[in-house]
């Protein structure tokens, strides 16, 4: 996936995020849109905001996820406007291969539980694949006759070998978020490749290597932080060799050292490898209440509203540069993530409170 700048500006592409994040929905509209009363009433009081051309352009509301694969055509379009116009749109365009894999997780997890060809396509949108060129790959994996026969479809992409991995661990395992951390780890892999490349001269003429690793750094580190950790939790419920879940450790490390990371793997069951993970600086994210499955998920989540508020203190923090654009496009997913709880629960008839309740406002 290779995507040229058109119009390549520091100041334009700050100007142009920080223009983006006043469009931000604001708590009173999130408000007035969760007392919709029905899908179609949602989908005519979004006419209203920036996402009329994405939900205008639907043919039929047919459920809450139509609505969601709207929302992300919307977020696909406002990331690629900001990717085409930073000087450093690489690292940009790698962090774009997360909307490739979200539909490759869906095939995927769709063909493990046997869903056909029609029910799974009804859960893609090709919006994003066709901005950068790379809609044949969700094509060849959706076409595949089965699960197996998607990472040969996929050879001489980044996401075969992961992927072959991930059916290999969930014939034996059965848990669908096995391909979620597969694929992820293909995504990170690429998304670190490029990182560790900003520290390189964007312009031949620069005297100094511009500070882009420092302005993104408070948003990788929880990233790659974050999947290491959820990752190998995540393996201890699989039970996992320890071999097995070293593989799964992306570098580089950032503020967890690998010797806490050995603690993870080398821990005998769940609650104790949670009881490492409150050796680290993440500590304070940690939930006292559960040691389960539960928490693991409660934990990414507290991950997850980390990178949120560190997305929206880059805008006060840097004030311009990579670390601004990468800020508007997470607090985008923010947002995105809101609405789409939020046809959920107009869908579900539960009560604008409720759906409130339920949203990650910062």
């Amino acid at each position: 996936m290779k995507i040229r700048g058109e119009f390549v500006d520091e100041t334009y592409s700050t100007t142009k995020s920080f223009a983006k994040k006043g469009m931000l929905l604001q708590r009173h509209v999130l408000e007035t849109l969760s007392e919709a009363k029905d899908l179609d009433d949602l989908a005519a009081r979004l006419k209203g905001t920036p996402y009329n051309e994405s939900v205008s352009k639907l043919e039929k509301l047919q459920n809450s996820e139509t609505l969601e694969m709207a929302f992300r055509e919307h977020l696909a379009s406002i990331h690629y406007a900001i990717m085409r116009v930073s000087p450093r749109y690489h690292f940009l365009t790698a962090y774009y291969g997360k909307y490739l894999i979200w539909n490759l997780k869906t095939i995927a997890k769709g063909k493990a539980i046997g869903l056909s060809h029609d029910e799974i396509a009804s859960k893609i949108n090709f919006f994003a694949e066709e901005q950068v060129g790379r809609r044949d790959i969700i094509v060849r994996s959706l076409n595949s006759p089965d699960l197996e026969s998607i990472p040969k479809a996929l050879l001489k992409t980044e996401f075969s070998k992961d992927l072959a991995e991930a059916i290999k661990i969930y014939r034996t395992n059965s848990d669908l978020l096995i391909f979620d951390t597969y694929l992820d780890r293909a995504f990170y892999k690429n998304l670190i490749n490029e990182y560790n490349r900003l520290t390189k001269k964007v312009f031949p003429l620069a005297k100094h290597d511009l500070p882009d690793k420092a302005n993104v750094r408070p948003i990788i580190s929880i990233d790659l932080d974050s999947y290491n950790i959820i990752s190998l939790l995540r393996a201890k419920v699989w039970d996992l060799s320890a071999p097995q879940s070293r593989e799964l450790i992306i570098a580089p490390i950032f503020d967890v050292p690998l010797k806490k990371l050995e603690r993870i793997i080398s821990s005998g069951n769940l609650t104790e490898a949670l009881k490492k993970v409150s050796e680290t600086s993440y500590k304070r994210l940690v939930s006292s209440e559960v040691s389960n499955e539960e928490s693991i998920n409660k934990l990414e989540s507290e991950f997850k509203l980390l990178v949120y508020k560190r997305a929206l203190k880059s805008f006060t923090w840097q004030g311009s540069g990579l670390g601004v654009n990468l800020g508007m496009i997470r607090l985008k997913e923010l947002e995105v993530q809101n609405l789409s709880a939020l046809a959920f629960g107009v869908e579900q008839s539960l009560g604008s409170s409720k759906i409130i309740s339920k949203m990650t406002l910062i």
